[in-house]
């Protein structure tokens, strides 16, 4: 119930992000032409009247000069009168699409536009109004003039004549409202091409960000599907940049989640399987234990507290193991290696009686945790102590070769057989040598953890009752004294 219940929130919340993201995308996109288009309008409308008010001045100059002339271009001879005048004008005149045109003489229309004129503004009584009343007094007028009907840009004209004192007027105007009508049919078109064009973006980008999303929508399905149980699904990394790296950082997560479950089951396996020995034989040797026996007391005495000594030492050995992965494991730092045998060598002679040897002359340094890895070769030593016998010998050995530097111990004891090989590593396995079994069989596999911390390698060469070595491989550490790849650091008292 509770599973279904996440994973039915799960897709809720994967259809809502790429909803919001979306959204917020072609929320940004329609301001941004909605924007653009109303600029767009604006300066077109500009462009319009800028258009209109060229066509009108050129009106004006060429009434202007007109109007110079004392004689009519046509006959040659003076104008009669202002009727005349405003005659030859508006023969003389063609108007532009939406423009109007008509002559007024003493507040009456006097000549109109052709027929074939759209605009006819003798039929606009307001306009007529405006343009008869209008002041003219030594110069034309040109404004903007709205009626009920429609907005005009419009430009008067007076006609004066030297033997005719009546007001003459030549009216040009363009209806405003029919050149934005245009501009609006042309308009709507992009529009149109805009809005189509959102909504194919909006189809597109609906798949592709199910593409993109697609890796967080696998990576929310290996989260479902993992349980205590099974910790091994991960995500295959199909996408590149940012999403693919997010994938490896999820899978390595994984990783290490399922490493530290597997210690965990680890651990508990071995405190249950190990531990399990000692309590019983205490409890076996309690619960017959004559109390009114002194001999038996002290004996059940003595090995209870043995058997108790075991136990700690193995929950500090199963301790350590489980702290293998920690990054605070190992502090590694530039140690010499000759100067750390010699160091581990004098410790080493008081685990047993052995003919002991140092060979520390590799002139090398390495990274390295000094108590870690001498922990490591100690356990080395104390297993060869453990499978040989009392006149044989135990070689501690330095050296390098290139990048890499090794530290070594051999001995010349029982040696281990093909069989012992293959375990060896393996937690709480023990020599078969007859009578060198005890100990709790977790020595090898700390020194591998070790090794493995500093990056190093552990190698095993072994002859059946001949001998073991057992060699550390490390990293070598150059250092300003380095010559043709041998590191000439030697070992400082």
């Amino acid at each position: 119930m509770s599973s279904r219940k996440t994973g039915t929130l799960g897709t809720q919340r994967g259809a809502s992000v790429r909803s919001r993201m979306l959204a917020g995308i072609f929320s940004m996109v329609i301001v941004t032409m909605a924007a653009s288009s109303v600029l767009l309008y604006y300066l077109l409308h500009r462009d319009m009247t800028s258009r209109v008010d060229d066509s009108l001045e050129r009106s004006v100059r060429e009434y202007a000069q007109r109007v110079k002339s004392p004689n009519s271009p046509l006959s040659g001879l003076p104008y009669e009168d202002a009727e005349a005048f405003l005659y030859e004008a508006m023969q003389a005149t063609l108007p532009s699409e939406h423009e109007g045109m008509v002559a007024t003489i003493d507040r009456t229309v006097r000549w109109k536009a052709p027929q074939n004129v759209d605009v006819r503004l003798e039929s606009d009584k307001e306009f007529m109004a405006w343009a008869v009343a209008a002041d003219i007094s030594g110069a034309s007028v040109l404004r903007s003039v709205e009626t009920a009907t429609t907005t005009y840009r419009a430009v008067i004209l007076p006609a004066s004549i030297a033997d005719d004192p009546g007001d003459a007027r030549f009216i040009l105007a363009f209806d405003m409202g029919k050149q934005a009508g245009q501009l609006k049919a042309t308009f709507v078109p992009y529009i149109w091409a805009a809005a189509g064009s959102l909504v194919v973006a909006a189809v597109i980008s609906w798949f592709l960000t199910g593409r993109l999303l697609r890796p967080l929508r696998a990576l929310r399905n290996t989260a479902q599907s993992i349980t205590d149980e099974d910790l091994s699904q991960r995500i295959e990394v199909r996408a590149k940049g940012e999403l693919a790296e997010l994938t490896y950082t999820f899978n390595a997560m994984l990783d290490r989640v399922e490493d530290a479950v597997d210690s965990q089951k680890q651990l508990l396996d071995d405190v249950g399987h190990e531990l399990r020995t000692p309590l019983t034989i205490v409890r076996g040797h309690l619960e017959v234990l004559d109390p009114s026996d002194v001999h038996d007391v002290e004996a059940t005495r003595t090995l209870a507290i043995d058997e108790l000594d075991r136990m700690s030492a193995l929950v500090s050995d199963l301790l350590l193991l489980a702290k293998k992965d920690r990054a605070d494991f190992v502090s590694l730092e530039p140690t010499v290696l000759d100067y750390l045998a010699e160091t581990i060598f004098a410790k080493a002679q008081q685990l047993g009686a052995r003919q002991w040897q140092l060979e520390a002359d590799s002139h090398a340094s390495v990274l390295a945790d000094p108590a870690r890895l001498t922990q490591a070769v100690l356990q080395l030593c104390e297993n060869a102590v453990k499978y040989s016998p009392s006149d044989a010998t135990i070689t501690l050995r330095t050296g390098h070769s290139g990048s890499r530097a090794f530290i070594e111990v051999s001995d010349t004891g029982f040696g281990m057989s093909e069989q012992d090989l293959s375990v060896v590593f393996n937690r709480f396995e023990r020599g078969s040598h007859g009578g060198h079994a005890d100990g709790s069989g977790l020595g090898l596999s700390i020194v591998q953890a070790i090794v493995t911390a500093h990056d190093g390698e552990l190698d095993v060469n072994s002859e059946f009752t001949v001998g073991s070595t057992f060699r550390i491989i490390l990293n070598a550490h150059a250092t300003s004294g380095a010559t043709d790849g041998v590191l000439s650091v030697r070992p400082t008292p």
